[in-house]
């Protein structure tokens, strides 16, 4: 099996899409476009590994445990008592995503907003929700925020 083969094995077994694939292997959604549709070769043992705990983690949805612990860079935004994670494969993808969504929102939005941060936490592979397939791991602590666009 190549490595475009083994990639969207994994795609198909988790219920991923390509940016999700990204955050998934912590790439960034540029690099996995690439590697899926041969642009660039992705390292064989780099698609190995992706595979090896992307069987780890289906074996642990299936059976209500919890999958591996990731930790990425998101955005991390609350209003009132609604709080929502969008994680990203790379720093850079997070800040673009980060930045395009705050051009995007009214005057009222942001006022609203308690948080609105690009930050480095630790998320799981979850059963897909309306919010995505990705949650927050145990601690919610966040190790470093690289923008924070309410101060």
């Amino acid at each position: 099996m190549n490595t475009i083969e083994t990639l969207k094995a994994v795609q198909e077994k988790l219920g991923l899409n390509q940016r999700e694939l990204g955050v998934y292997a912590g790439v960034s959604t540029r690099t996995m476009n690439a590697w899926c549709t041969g642009y660039r070769e992705c390292p064989e043992h780099v698609a190995e590994l992706i595979a090896r705990l992307a069987y780890m983690d289906a074996k642990a949805l299936e059976e209500g445990q919890p999958t591996s612990t990731m930790r990425r860079w998101c955005i991390r935004s609350s209003y009132g008592i609604d709080e929502f994670l969008t994680p990203a494969g790379s720093k850079a993808d997070a800040l673009r995503l980060a930045k395009m969504e705050w051009e995007h929102m009214t005057e009222k939005e942001k006022a609203n907003a308690e948080t609105f941060e690009v930050c480095l936490v630790d998320i799981r592979l979850t059963d897909r929700t309306i919010d995505g397939c990705f949650g927050w791991a145990d601690s919610g602590e966040v190790y470093d925020i690289a923008k924070d666009y309410l101060k």
